[in-house]
């Protein structure tokens, strides 16, 4: 089976903790897996706005959506354990930029989950994909 490999950015621009709450934990007792797309979504709409933007549906005038995604799991999740998420960017290009997620299982000491995200910026006028605002370009090179 081929695997999804997620590199870890040289240095992490934010972090967040979550306490792994009872509606998260699944029938084999631990959170479910798609629940961490759900909270990587939360972070970066948090992140978004540490930089002083509103959402991330407004930075610069433009939206951030989701061109892809990805999961690597290592380990499980249980009930009040305390996860924290760091957040950094790669592979920075004209319109897009990767957000990559690294969940470690603050709890139990281990690497919980790595999760990475395609993210364009985009024009929802013109429907189409711009160039990433310089302004957040300074805010993230900091």
């Amino acid at each position: 089976m081929a695997r999804i490999l997620i590199d870890l950015p040289d240095t992490f621009l934010y972090q967040r903790d979550f306490r792994v709450s009872a509606e998260l934990v699944n029938s084999a007792n631990h959170m479910g897996g798609e629940h961490m797309l759900a909270i990587a979504v939360e972070t970066k709409g948090e992140f978004v706005k540490s930089l002083g933007y509103k959402s991330s549906l407004d930075v610069e005038g433009l939206g951030m959506i989701m061109a892809d995604s990805g999961v690597m799991y290592f380990a499980e999740s249980d009930l009040d354990d305390l996860l924290r998420i760091d957040v950094g960017i790669s592979n920075v290009a004209n319109k897009s930029a990767e957000f990559i997620y690294r969940v470690t299982n603050v709890t139990k000491g281990c690497e919980a989950a790595r999760v990475k995200f395609g993210i364009l910026f985009f024009d929802y006028a013109k429907k189409k994909a711009e160039a990433i605002p310089a302004s957040f370009l300074a805010k993230i090179s900091r």
